[in-house]
């Protein structure tokens, strides 16, 4: 009987563990991954140049000069531009008082209806090349695009501005072609503030890191040991392409550090060490 009742629990279990799900390998992801001679550059650095050629009327920042999103850094000249919006500034005068005076007229009947819409046509037509000679200035001004510090003044007052072609562009600026003619470069400036760490991963690696993971960032670079060689940066994952290179058998990982009291340095490279399935928000 006990015979009997063995063989049939070991029926049992066996259709049992038949029906359970079968156990995963156990995961990689619990690795951290460590990407070598990563590249550092910041986050928001441009060459400034002005949309049209010109003559550099005004250079308002030298290097080194902390500056604002939105703020003038140089200006081309521009005095015909400022001449035609007094006059369009003068016509539209002039056509508000025409406007002004005929509106009794046209009460009283002294002159048509159609006369008054001319006034009021005159007057909307000036209000529209005030508008398009202040846009005609503001094209010749040299404006920084963000938060930032000036490191490069290329040109001079009197310095003649040059179209240098085409320029890509990852803004909508640039137009559905993605480019945008512009003079050649007349300042740069950068913002220290964050840094991008561009690496390449292992094909073996590139399915078990996903934007958002936590990074840890060293600089590593030949030479004497420094301070900065001690420095840990954090940051998160923000790019992994979904190309691999066939000759490399790699992808590229990019990833955003803060730049601690403006340590790290564009140019520079580093040791970047990617934790797993650790997401910063």
């Amino acid at each position: 009987m006990y015979r009997t009742l063995s063989l049939a629990w070991l029926f049992v279990s066996g259709a049992l563990l038949a029906l359970a799900p079968a156990a995963e390998p156990p995961s990689a992801n619990g690795e951290i991954i460590i990407v070598r001679r990563c590249l550092l550059e910041y986050k928001q650095a441009t060459n400034l140049g002005a949309p049209i050629p010109g003559i550099l009327q005004d250079c308002l920042v030298d290097i080194g000069d902390k500056v604002k999103a939105g703020q003038v850094l140089g200006r081309l000249q521009d005095a015909e531009e400022q001449a035609k919006i007094k006059v369009a500034e003068t016509k539209y005068q002039l056509a508000v008082i025409h406007v002004q005076a005929s509106e009794p007229l046209v009460r009283s009947k002294a002159i048509a209806q159609e006369q008054y819409q001319i006034y009021k046509g005159e007057q909307e037509v000036a209000a529209a090349e005030i508008v398009a000679a202040k846009a005609a200035v503001h094209v010749r001004e040299i404006v920084s695009p963000f938060d930032g510090v000036v490191v490069g003044v290329f040109k001079s007052k009197g310095e003649s501005m040059h179209p240098a072609g085409n320029v890509r562009m990852g803004t909508e600026a640039a137009g559905p072609e993605g480019t945008l003619k512009v003079t050649e470069a007349i300042f740069r400036v950068v913002n220290p503030d964050v840094v991008r760490v561009t690496g390449y991963l292992d094909v073996t690696d590139a399915w078990r890191v996903q934007p958002g993971q936590a990074v840890r960032m060293t600089p590593e670079f030949a030479g004497a040991d420094m301070q900065i060689k001690q420095e840990v940066c954090t940051g998160k994952v923000v790019f992994v392409d979904s190309e691999i290179d066939p000759r490399t058998r790699t992808c590229k990982v990019v990833a955003e550090v803060s730049n601690r009291e403006g340590l790290l340095r564009s140019g520079l490279e580093a040791r970047m060490e990617i934790l797993p399935e650790r997401k910063t928000p």
